[in-house]
């Protein structure tokens, strides 16, 4: 029986493996959605939303008619499996997907500005060596800071 190749390949995102870390990422994904929503020549920006944004910012615009609840499942896709950085600002766009807004549109647009500067950026998981490491875990509990309902949104 002979012994097979370690993968390279899962439901769209690249595997690297060393002997001391596994390297995840999505870049020819990001690419394909890039096309995908016309976005290949577009500019990077350095953040994926602006500081301080709430669906509210985005809610008092006019509607927009569009692929808005695709481009939501590609970047929720793209931010639970390989950038968590974009998490909270998918989180915050999709919220306003029962009615969606121009100006959530341009929100959207955004995200993908971002990818398109961070694409080539990877998620490492690095191998351990030592028996005597901790984690330690903080949670957001900031529930004041949304305006809207004050629920968490992290979980």
């Amino acid at each position: 029986m002979s012994k097979s190749a370690p993968a390279t390949e899962f439901l769209g995102i690249r595997l690297v493996f060393t002997p001391t870390e596994l390297k995840l990422d999505q870049e020819e994904n990001i690419d394909k959605m890039l096309k995908r929503f016309n976005m290949s020549d577009c500019k990077p920006c350095s953040t994926p939303l602006e500081p301080k944004c709430t669906p509210a910012d985005f809610a008092n615009s006019e509607l927009f008619e569009g692929p808005f609840r695709e481009l939501i499942g590609f970047l929720l896709y793209l931010a639970v499996t390989t950038k968590p950085d974009i998490l909270f600002s998918v989180n915050c766009l999709s919220q306003l997907q029962e009615k969606p807004t121009v100006a959530a549109w341009t929100g959207l647009k955004r995200i993908l500005r971002y990818l398109k500067g961070t694409k080539n950026f990877k998620l490492v998981y690095k191998k351990l060596h030592n028996p005597n490491f901790n984690i330690d875990l903080y949670v957001d509990a900031d529930w004041a800071s949304d305006t809207i309902d004050r629920k968490s949104v992290s979980g």
